[in-house]
């Protein structure tokens, strides 16, 4: 990170990336091709007595309860100082550095961040599933978060959440189109992007402002 930003370092994270990729099919511990199988679900012990989320639909509480947890705690960092300071980074990195700010600090911190919340992801997903493949660790797979960010709004909190249900949606609805599934996926994405540079999001709340703006101005020339 000291000698790489921007793009060079979105290549050096895709480049590591792969080598995981390569380590992980051709390592016996992790399965190779096959992956990891029969994962079970863990045992939590609360000091009073422990909680078997492997009974019933436990483990799908406990994923509902973990979430909102992380949600409260990324809503709580995206609105505080730290968050605004991380927007203003992305915006002009240039002028925040001239206000004596460690440029170079906040982008590991944030760094950091993302990558800790993507481990718990896959720490809560693996017994989730039961079994993990070499695919989710494909460039072509880490490159999903930034088109859900793409899609639903990279500068609004909800909007790769928006993005990633959207995207899921138009898989979900294309399944059975063999062949040409990849092309109305792709496509609709891209008409979106390209339609919407603020994502779904951004363009929502960008129309509900114009419109609650024509609205109060018809209402002020009716009362005058």
């Amino acid at each position: 990170m000291r000698r790489a930003s921007g793009i060079y370092f979105a290549i050096l994270t895709l480049a590591l990336d792969q080598l995981v990729y390569t380590l992980i099919g051709k390592s016996d511990a992790l399965g190779r091709e096959d992956g990891l199988v029969g994962i079970k679900r863990p045992v939590i012990d609360l000091f009073v007595g422990t909680l078997d989320l492997s009974i019933g639909d436990r483990y799908y509480y406990f994923l509902l309860v973990a979430c909102g947890i992380l949600l409260g705690l990324l809503w709580w960092v995206w609105h505080g100082q730290l968050g605004r300071l991380l927007a203003a980074l992305r915006q002009d990195a240039e002028r925040i550095r001239f206000f004596g700010v460690n440029v170079r600090r906040y982008r590991e911190i944030a760094v950091i961040i993302s990558g800790g919340v993507t481990a718990l992801a896959g720490a809560l997903v693996a017994p989730w599933s039961q079994i993990i493949t070499p695919a989710i660790a494909h460039w072509s797979y880490s490159a999903l978060p930034i088109l859900f960010c793409l899609l639903g709004g990279a500068s609004r909190f909800w909007g790769p959440a928006v993005g990633a249900i959207v995207f899921a949606g138009l898989e979900y609805a294309t399944r059975t189109m063999v062949g040409v599934s990849e092309l109305i996926v792709g496509g609709a994405l891209l008409v979106v992007v390209l339609a919407m540079p603020g994502g779904i999001v951004g363009t929502l709340s960008l129309l509900a402002r114009k419109l609650t703006k024509n609205g109060k101005e018809r209402l002020n020339e009716q009362s005058a």
